[in-house]
């Protein structure tokens, strides 16, 4: 019989481990998942998507096992499309009140999130980009 493998998911955030602990329970569990808390500096690029891929390629140089990182944008069209890739420190710094205060006077609240995960074995390196519009 062959072992199986494990897949690692690597973040530091509380509400992408939890999301992602619901969502592959839904499935059946033949590759375990563990998560594992890796803080990973981050490139500054527009692109989260060779963010996330960045990120997955560092992960794997550290733990040499296939991998999974997601990461995460919000564009708040009223505000020219802010946070964006500053989604983390604009929530750690201001929080949800300070975007709720700098939206009071704005008519247009639409937002986008961006959320990309991907994944790197050693060999293949995937991304997958879903996108919310609110």
């Amino acid at each position: 019989m062959i072992p199986m493998k494990k897949l690692y998911f690597c973040t530091t955030n509380l509400g992408k481990k939890k999301k992602l602990e619901k969502d592959f329970a839904a499935f059946d569990r033949r590759i375990p998942l563990e998560i594992l808390d890796i803080a990973v500096n981050e490139i500054q690029e527009l692109d989260n998507a060779l963010v996330a891929k960045e990120k997955v390629k560092t992960v794997f140089s550290q733990i040499q096992q296939p991998c999974l990182t997601i990461d995460s944008w919000l564009y708040i069209h009223a505000l020219r499309d802010f946070p964006g890739s500053y989604l983390k420190m604009t929530l750690e710094t201001i929080g949800i009140e300070g975007l709720v205060h700098l939206l009071k006077d704005k008519e247009q609240r639409t937002c986008e999130i961006r959320n990309c995960l991907a994944y790197y074995d050693g060999t293949s390196l995937q991304s997958f980009t879903e996108i919310l519009e609110w």
